[in-house]
């Protein structure tokens, strides 16, 4: 009886469908940015050993100081690298921030009032759904949803000296206070007479 306990269990941990093996790594789990700034991260999200899975969240799960700004979710847009599904047992879908192509896992807007020192951390939450087959071709091939996390936190740093240019003006300006000048002085002398 003991014996048969034993491999009941093993069956059961050993079942693919029992684990998702899904593992996301953020490109860089801590992120740097001035006060009203933007910043965002990367990532990298391998693929489950056996099932298909599209990304349908990302959220803040935890944080330690929620007033510093906010989250907005990039991955789930996409879902996935092919027609927003990642395939089993092939590469990893690794992308980059990038907020010009609105690319990577997320971008946090830092709050304007923040000071220099002030962080948050916490975890994120992955949320995604698993398929039997390639969801886009499929009706019923549905499993399940699973939920992964990510550390993450966020540094305010100081926006250093802020250069004031010359304004393009000035040098205009001064170079027609110049030429009057010059002008008044050949008058004064007489030597700027009408014909």
């Amino acid at each position: 009886m003991h014996k048969h306990l034993l491999l009941i269990a093993f069956a059961l941990l050993s079942t693919p469908a029992a684990w998702a093996n899904v593992v996301l790594t953020l490109d860089p789990v801590t992120i740097s940015g001035t006060p009203g700034q933007a910043a965002g991260w990367g990532f990298t999200l391998t693929p489950d050993t056996v099932y298909y899975i599209s990304v349908s969240s990302a959220l803040v799960d935890t944080e330690t100081n929620p007033g510093l700004g906010f989250f907005s979710d990039w991955i789930s847009l996409a879902g996935g690298p092919n027609s927003g599904v990642l395939p089993p047992g092939g590469a990893a879908w690794i992308q980059a921030y990038d907020p010009q192509a609105g690319t990577g896992f997320g971008e946090y807007f830092i709050d304007p009032g923040a000071a220099p020192g002030d962080g948050n951390g916490g975890l994120f939450l992955l949320i995604f759904s698993r398929y039997s087959a390639d969801p886009n071709g499929c009706g019923s091939c549905f499993i399940d949803t699973q939920m992964i996390n990510a550390q993450f936190g966020v540094n305010v740093t100081s926006a250093g000296p802020t250069l004031v240019p010359e304004p393009a003006w000035t040098g205009a300006f001064a170079a027609v206070a110049l030429l009057a000048a010059a002008r008044l002085r050949r008058r004064a002398r007489g030597l700027d007479r009408p014909c």
